[in-house]
Formats: structure tokens, C-alpha cells, sequence
């Protein structure tokens, strides 16, 4: 096994221990982050109902100056968070997805919070 697959390998076993615990409800929706070296997703998801909530991502024409750097994660999770209190949803599940709670990710979270969304 090469290097490349032994890092995705890893990454899904993190992904995989993360989300047997993780649930997310229509009260209580799942937060999840995919990050690229390009783009920056965030979803809130009601696993229950297997439908998305809100979603935001820095590829949608009104996001697309926000970078995929700590600050434009930042800005991104402000936006995730004004999309999820319009809906009255003002707790969520953080779903780091396999994605070590660091920089982007972690500036994701901070932006919600400052929106008003509790984890």
C-alpha cells in the first residue's frame, strides 16, 4: 500500500469512528465539513430524514471571494449560521468528518458560534 492510500485508509477509519456516534435530528441537525485545497462545504443534516437543512459552500456565485483559508472559513461559518437560525435551528452536531479540528475546520465552528449556533 502506498503512501496515498494508506492517508485516505486512515482518513475513513477516522471518518467511520467519528460518525457511529455522531447523529444528527431534525432538532439537532449534524454540521458536517468537507474541505478541498479549492472549496469549503458545510452542511447541516437531519440524518433521521436523510435530508439537508442548510448548506453553504464558497462555490455558490453570492461566496464565491470567501478563500479556503482560516479566514474565509471563518466567514463561511457565519454564513452556515445566519442560513440555520433563519430555520430556527440553534443547535447542531459538529461533524469534523474525518478532518483533524484545526485551522479551516476549526474556523468553521468558531463562525457558527459567533452566529449564535451552539455545538
Amino acid at each position: 500500500m502506498n503512501r496515498l492510500e494508506l492517508k485516505k485508509v486512515k482518513k475513513a477509519r477516522r471518518k467511520a469512528h467519528i460518525r457511529k456516534r455522531v447523529v444528527g435530528t431534525a432538532a439537532r441537525p449534524r454540521l458536517t465539513v468537507f474541505r478541498s485545497a479549492r472549496y469549503i462545504y458545510v452542511q447541516a443534516i437531519d440524518d433521521e430524514q436523510g435530508h439537508t437543512l442548510a448548506a453553504a459552500s464558497n462555490r455558490e456565485k453570492a461566496l464565491g471571494e470567501i478563500r479556503s483559508t482560516v479566514a474565509g472559513g471563518g466567514e463561511l461559518g457565519q454564513v452556515i449560521g445566519r442560513r440555520l437560525k433563519e430555520k430556527n435551528i440553534g443547535k447542531v452536531v459538529f461533524d469534523r468528518n474525518g478532518f483533524a479540528y484545526h485551522g479551516v475546520v476549526k474556523a468553521i465552528a468558531d463562525g457558527a458560534r459567533k452566529a449564535g449556533v451552539e455545538f
